[in-house]
């Protein structure tokens, strides 16, 4: 395992271990909140990088089916502890790195159904190669109408103050981002 990946595990494992205590469930994301106004009904949501569950947990109480995957183990426990004691029985919380495998298993339970691939504030946290396979992944397994969410740190973000302590973060332009994705057959909507 690579250093960066165990120092970032170590991050967020002792990031959520704080919250781990606490019985608070945060307000949506206003990015969870933009996209479920944007959402069929009856489209699954698949939440990549969903730490402690605030946003999976916003999108299953408004009524749609969501799996949510973290490598955070820690963040995962937080995750449920949340969703058990509001008794949501259409979110599942998996513990999980990236791998293509895996997310190909995720995408195919969903259904053939309507998909959104939901990530807020993870691709920043990734290398550009698990990003790529990340796509690749995705443009192979997800079916047309299917929609891709992302929230991430832009080259402009890198200066702004921090509220988190310092962590693994890659900024990347939007340009950059819509040329990876629509070399991959994507069509950007927003």
């Amino acid at each position: 395992m690579s250093t960066d990946l165990e120092n970032s595990k170590q991050f967020w494992s002792s990031f959520y271990a704080e919250d781990i205590r606490s019985e608070r469930v945060l307000p949506p994301s206003q990015f969870a909140a933009f996209v479920a106004q944007e959402l069929e009904p009856h489209t699954a949501i698949l939440d990549v990088g969903c730490g402690e569950g605030r946003d999976s947990i916003f999108f299953a109480e408004m009524g749609f089916q969501v799996t949510a995957l973290d490598r955070c183990p820690d963040a995962i426990r937080l995750a449920n502890q949340k969703s058990q004691r509001r008794q949501l029985s259409n979110l599942r919380f998996v513990v999980s790195d990236l791998n293509s495998e895996f997310l190909q298993e995720i995408i195919s339970s969903v259904g053939n159904g309507k998909l959104c691939v939901y990530a807020r504030f993870f691709l920043h946290a990734i290398s550009q190669a698990e990003q790529t396979r990340f796509f690749e992944t995705l443009s192979m397994n997800i079916g047309n109408g299917s929609l891709l969410a992302f929230e991430y740190r832009t080259e402009e973000d890198r200066f702004l103050e921090k509220s988190t302590q310092s962590h693994f973060r890659r900024y990347q332009t939007s340009e950059y981002l819509n040329r990876e994705l629509e070399s991959l057959n994507f069509i950007k909507r927003y």
